[in-house]
């Protein structure tokens, strides 16, 4: 897998998977898109439980105005966190 620098978004908390997906967690989604098994929390450095799919941009790049999920732990996925930070994993689009 590719490593991306992400940073996280803030003001998703009560958005919800696009249809028909929308019954599904944000982490059940990651792993429906990707075909990957959430374990661990995808920032690099970290090896705490995956616990949210957890919504960041793309900061490697100027041209993606994206927004993608990802594997985090609650500390990782914390909105008040603005750092840029690396992942390695699947990148899948939120919508």
């Amino acid at each position: 897998m590719a490593k991306y620098k992400v940073k996280n978004m803030s003001g998703t908390a009560g958005q919800v998977p696009p249809y028909p997906y929308q019954n599904l967690s944000w982490l059940e989604y990651w792993e429906k898109m990707t075909g990957h098994k959430a374990s661990t929390c995808s920032v690099c450095g970290c090896s705490n439980k995956a616990e949210h799919g957890g919504h960041v941009k793309r900061v490697d790049t100027y041209f993606d105005p994206t927004t993608y999920i990802v594997p985090l732990c609650a500390d990782c996925n914390n909105p008040n966190n603005t750092k840029e930070f690396y992942v390695d994993c699947d990148l899948c689009r939120a919508y």
